[in-house]
């Protein structure tokens, strides 16, 4: 499987025969920093293109907060007069009918549809498994990127992680139990 958490950047994994892949010096799987877009978006890590300056939960955020600057006056947008603006809050719009926010969870999605085609062709896992902050929207996620995904990918299977935010934590714990 392959597990990514959607959340202030992204984090990734890819379990196989029930074990964490590492590379040669222990890490492995950054994905969130796979470029999904060659000289696109400025990622935090220094590069240009990742996945996670496309679809983490602070590119949501910023993609929105640069389209309501861009509103012209007199756009009709639930986002444009939220007090706080959030993750679930852009979904819900989008599932409302708001059209702004349709467009930016459209483009968040269409991103993280590359990175798990991408990820599909590189590791063939049973399904992906999405958490971080991002997830707690539930199935509106996981309809928003079928959506995006291209007809020959979308037998990709989705799921939500279960374990909400004790999820590093526990982790956490069971890779320093296996390194015992």
């Amino acid at each position: 499987m392959v597990c990514l958490t959607l959340g202030t950047g992204i984090g990734g994994g890819v379990i196989t025969d029930g074990k964490l892949l590492r590379g040669a010096t222990g890490g492995a799987a950054e994905l969130g920093h796979v470029a999904v877009e060659l000289e696109g978006e400025l990622c935090p890590c220094g590069r240009r293109g990742c996945l996670e300056a496309y679809s983490s939960g602070s590119a949501l955020l910023r993609y929105a907060k640069n389209q309501l600057a861009r509103l012209p006056a007199g756009t009709a947008s639930v986002l444009a007069g939220h007090p706080s603006l959030t993750g679930a809050v852009i979904f819900d719009a989008a599932a409302s009918g708001d059209s702004l926010a349709r467009d930016i969870v459209e483009r968040f999605c269409r991103y993280l549809a590359k990175g798990l085609v991408s990820f599909q062709l590189a590791f063939d896992p049973e399904c992906f498994v999405l958490g971080g902050g991002v997830s707690s929207v539930g199935e509106l996620l996981l309809e928003g990127i079928r959506r995006a995904l291209p007809e020959q990918d979308r037998h990709i299977r989705l799921l939500l992680a279960s374990l909400g935010n004790d999820a590093g934590l526990i982790g956490a714990a069971l890779l320093a139990r296996d390194s015992l």
